[in-house]
């Protein structure tokens, strides 16, 4: 896909002298653009999607080129259940369609780009730029803005939407508190009500029900709500039904629901439920008295992530492991790419007074 246009440059001669003007094709290539090649920043619903950048309409209206953007999204630059962009994905800022055209002095420079992404680095003098190779794995998602030295102010752009901030370090915390603090707390509560039954298989049973009775009043709305941003902005697409919400941990795209089941997963089993039981009672399909839409593959992974939290697996590694396996076909947390960013504030829990009252 290829964003192009025309430029006017003025070319010098051995003595440096002006010897003329030449119009020159320049384009914006990738080999990883699969949309239609264009974002109109003028026209564009900003409720839908935030403006990429700093780029305000007033810019947008006056700016021609800014008006245009080339997008990559995540999905494109990487293998199915990978969590790193390919390094053999890049694109290329190309003077010229096909054949070379040297002129001596020809340089792209950077108008913007995210912070700590790659520099321009040059493939062939003077001739075509590679902007990105992701050898170091430095890709950073967010809007990148060149323009061409002599271009008479045209400036091609790429986005690469961006998701909301990293609460990788939160969402640690949370999984320490749950499983050294919580969960033991909770089963030694649930020991000491049960105390007075002396057969162990009756007072396994009654343990077991009283916890599936307290996840049925915790589970419905066992929710960590909030919307971090980032500094960086805008991060974080349309928040549609189903795909809500989307943060980054441990470098994967989560969004709202996936990460809910995540936690409830595990804590469910640190409630000391087993896993069949919490997989079949959340899901429709399997019991009647829960509601929406029956559980997909990407539901089942993220309870499956839960799983492995609890088992003691690295919340890293259950990202390399699942976490793109939780992202739904097409949808916007597949789309986006993770942010560097560290948030700066937390989610909130919103059952908190439940689940204090569950270990008091």
């Amino acid at each position: 896909i290829t964003q192009s246009g025309m430029i006017l440059i003025s070319e010098t001669g051995a003595s440096g002298n002006e010897v003329g003007n030449v119009l020159l094709p320049v384009e914006v290539k990738s080999p990883s653009a699969t949309n239609s090649g264009r974002y109109d920043l003028s026209k564009h619903d900003a409720s839908l999607y935030p403006r990429p950048g700093n780029v305000s309409a007033a810019e947008a209206q006056v700016t021609k080129a800014l008006e245009n953007a080339l997008i990559l999204y995540f999905e494109d630059c990487t293998e199915a259940n990978e969590i790193e962009p390919r390094t053999s994905n890049h694109f290329d800022l190309l003077a010229g369609s096909g054949n070379p055209i040297t002129l001596t002095g020809l340089k792209w420079d950077i108008v913007e780009k995210p912070p700590g992404s790659p520099d321009l680095s040059p493939n062939q003098p003077d001739w075509l730029i590679r902007l990105i190779s992701n050898n170091d794995q430095n890709m950073r998602g967010g809007l990148y803005r060149f323009k061409l030295d002599g271009a008479l102010g045209i400036e091609p752009q790429v986005w690469l939407p961006l998701a909301g901030p990293d609460i990788t370090a939160y969402w640690q915390f949370e999984i320490t508190y749950f499983k050294g603090t919580w969960g033991p707390a909770y089963r030694a509560k649930i020991h000491e009500e049960t105390s007075y039954y002396t057969n162990p298989f009756t007072r396994a049973i009654v343990k077991k029900e009283l916890a599936i009775h307290d996840m049925g009043e915790l589970g419905v709305t066992l929710d960590w709500h909030g919307y971090p941003q980032g500094q960086y902005g805008p991060c974080g697409g349309p928040n549609k039904v189903g795909d809500e919400f989307r943060l980054t941990i441990a470098k994967v795209v989560v969004d709202f629901r996936k990460r809910n089941n995540m936690m409830y997963a595990l804590i469910g089993r640190e409630m000391d439920i087993p896993e069949v039981v919490l997989m079949n009672a959340a899901d429709p399909a399997k019991n009647p008295f829960a509601t929406g839409a029956p559980d997909s593959e990407q539901t089942r992974e993220s309870y499956r992530a839960g799983f492995d939290l609890f088992g003691g697996v690295a919340l890293s590694d259950v990202m390399k492991n699942r976490g793109r396996k939780m992202q739904p076909p097409n949808s916007w947390s597949r789309k986006e790419w993770p942010s560097w960013e560290i948030a700066t504030e937390n989610l909130v829990r919103s059952q908190a007074a439940k689940l204090q009252e569950l270990i008091q």
